[in-house]
């Protein structure tokens, strides 16, 4: 005879029993699960930690350099203040005098074109961004260069402003090439005092 009872204990029996076949796909699908988020953190890790070393060093070389490309600058200014233009133009990378002449140098000293210089006090990196570049034009600056800008203060109170780059030449700083701009009121003194 049929016992309805017997039946339903066993589908409970059966239901209460793991299959063997859920028992291996269980562990594996953990594995799987397991090993996909754990290999996701680790790379994610890495890209962490490659992404801060290169900020890192960028930000250190900055900081360490600053005052190297700084000291650059103050010296270009400084002999062009003294009308130095020997001085000035031998802080020029050889890239840069192979375009340029020292009778350009020269004639930044006289006319208009000394406000730039005269009665220069010092100056301030506000950016400095250094890395490496690499052109296949050999006029530009190649290697590791540093762009950079800032201000300029003059007796009087006046304050211009200059924007540079400057290359790593046998382990030293030089100029690739400057510009300097003065506030249009120290003209106005200028031609006062002549």
């Amino acid at each position: 005879m049929h016992d309805p009872n017997h039946e339903r204990s066993k589908e409970a029996s059966a239901a209460d029993k793991p299959s063997t076949q859920a028992r291996n796909t269980t562990p594996k699908q953990s594995r799987k699960w397991f090993l996909l988020v754990g290999g996701t953190a680790i790379l994610l890790i890495l890209c962490i930690v490659l992404c801060a070393a290169v900020f890192t060093s960028s930000f250190t070389r900055t900081v360490t350099e600053k005052g190297d490309v700084e000291a650059v600058l103050d010296q270009f200014m400084t002999a062009m203040e003294s009308k130095n233009a020997e001085g000035a133009y031998s802080l020029f990378s050889s890239r840069a005098k192979r375009q340029m002449r020292l009778i350009e140098i020269e004639s930044w000293l006289s006319g208009s074109d000394f406000v730039l210089f005269e009665g220069y006090e010092s100056l301030n990196v506000v950016a400095l961004n250094i890395g490496p570049v690499y052109s296949t034009d050999d006029d530009q600056p190649q290697g590791t260069v540093a762009r950079v800008s800032g201000s300029v203060k003059y007796i009087g109170g006046y304050e211009g402003g200059f924007q540079a780059t400057l290359e790593k030449e046998a382990g030293e700083w030089k100029l690739d090439h400057i510009r300097v701009n003065a506030p249009p009121n120290k003209s106005d003194t200028r031609s006062e005092d002549d």
